[in-house]
């Protein structure tokens, strides 16, 4: 299997396009460190991946916190030794609004869990597989990254920092061996899309 003794890293994995991701991992042979807000959400995605036969474990914490984020990189490494796969998934939708609706709380919001919390991951995982020799790092933004939507602005803007996150990523990691990619997902049937 492709991913025997990897450890993948993935955030928002509780649910939605994180949880489908984790259980794929899993299922080629990844040890998956199942990262959400939500614990319940969390250990229902390790208990899938377990029940499967693969290998999971839960870890909650707020991604948009850097004491968060390096606490649980800690674990995950005390957990499974390293980390060669991150796969940044975090994120939040919003109700649709207009962008001239949007308070500057909520704009904040949304830009510190969709995008900030993928440099604080990055930050915390990148100094170990530089040690590993190189790595591998996947964002999730959106079709909507790239071409605007009606009434989700705010949402359209935080997606497209993460395509231009991800070059600038990419661009200072390659030295290393670390590769770093974004998928675009489209609408997908979620519980984002349902809040």
């Amino acid at each position: 299997m492709p991913f025997t003794n990897k450890t993948v890293l993935l955030t928002g994995a509780g649910s939605g396009i994180g949880r489908a991701a984790a259980e794929t991992f899993a299922s080629q042979g990844a040890q998956v460190a199942v990262a959400d807000i939500n614990r319940q959400n969390a250990e229902a995605t390790v208990s899938a991946i377990r029940q499967s036969g693969g290998q999971a474990t839960a870890f909650v914490a707020d991604v948009s916190q850097r004491a968060q984020v390096d606490a649980m990189v800690t674990a995950v490494q005390q957990t499974y030794g390293a980390i060669h796969i991150l796969v940044n998934n975090a994120g939040i939708a919003l109700p649709s609004m207009s962008i001239l609706d949007v308070d500057a709380a909520t704009w904040q919001r949304v830009l510190r869990i969709n995008v900030k919390s993928m440099l604080l991951c990055c930050q915390a995982v990148v100094p170990q597989m530089i040690e590993l020799g190189g790595g591998r790092i996947v964002n999730t933004a959106s079709t909507a990254s790239k071409v605007p939507r009606w009434e989700i602005g705010a949402y359209c803007v935080s997606k497209a920092a993460v395509l231009h996150l991800t070059r600038c990523l990419a661009l200072e990691l390659a030295q290393y061996q670390i590769t770093v990619n974004a998928i675009g997902p489209g609408a997908t049937s979620t519980n984002l899309r349902q809040n």
